[in-house]
């Protein structure tokens, strides 16, 4: 029967090998549920298929944030060393509303919502248990400054009325780079720590597999 989170199943006996989506199954329970139905099964530790299937994941997302953390950071640092692109800054969509802000207003919402999900789930989970991780000190961070620079966009284009009755001189800064930048960064970080993981898992699995299955006394 099919089963929730099982991605592909090939037989090459006397082998089985499930490939399956860590985030909705786990290894244990396929493995329970092959027993119940009468099957005698043994995990081979260095086939990792789910794992495979995480770290594929984890690595798109990875390239995902890095080329679109790399775009902000051509339109705040690089594009204004150069005096013929300066009309990018001043070409404006509505009145308020720069290209420029634009893609930066643009360009981090997939870095937030899709790269960075893994942390806001993983706060959801820790405020629901009690116990606050660096997942709520991350989602919190990213979060408030992404918002934080929403409302500055939209300051902007209310400007002219905000001058005309606050006499405001200039707009406040945005900060769209910021949580942008946290989340590549943790997402980098991620990368090499699981990489050392496999590495050493991969290690130990092969020690493993060196053990004899039955001894003669």
């Amino acid at each position: 029967a099919a089963q929730t989170g099982v991605l592909d199943v090939a037989e090459d006996p006397p082998f089985l090998s499930v490939a399956y989506d860590p985030s909705k199954a786990q290894a244990r329970a396929l493995l329970k549920q092959l027993k119940v139905n009468g099957h005698a099964t043994k995990l081979d530790m260095t086939a990792g298929a789910g794992s495979q299937v995480k770290r594929s994941l984890d690595t798109g997302h990875l390239l995902l944030a890095v080329t679109l953390t790399s775009m902000m950071m051509v339109i705040c640092w690089v594009l204004p060393c150069f005096t013929h692109c300066m009309f990018l800054y001043h070409l404006h969509v509505v009145p308020g509303l720069p290209v420029t802000t634009l893609a930066m207003c643009m360009l981090p919402i997939p870095v937030q919502f899709i790269c960075g999900r893994r942390f806001h789930v993983g706060a959801v989970h820790s405020l629901k248990s009690g116990m606050w991780d660096m997942n709520v000190l991350i989602s919190l961070g990213s979060g408030l400054t992404f918002l934080y620079s929403l409302a500055v966009v939209s300051f902007q284009i209310f400007s002219p009325i905000m001058y005309a009755a606050h006499k405001c001189k200039a707009p406040p800064t945005s900060y769209f780079e910021a949580p942008a930048m946290i989340i590549t960064f943790i997402l980098l970080g991620k990368t090499i720590e699981d990489w050392a993981k496999k590495k050493t898992s991969d290690s130990m699995a092969v020690l493993l597999n060196l053990q004899p299955e039955s001894a003669h006394l």
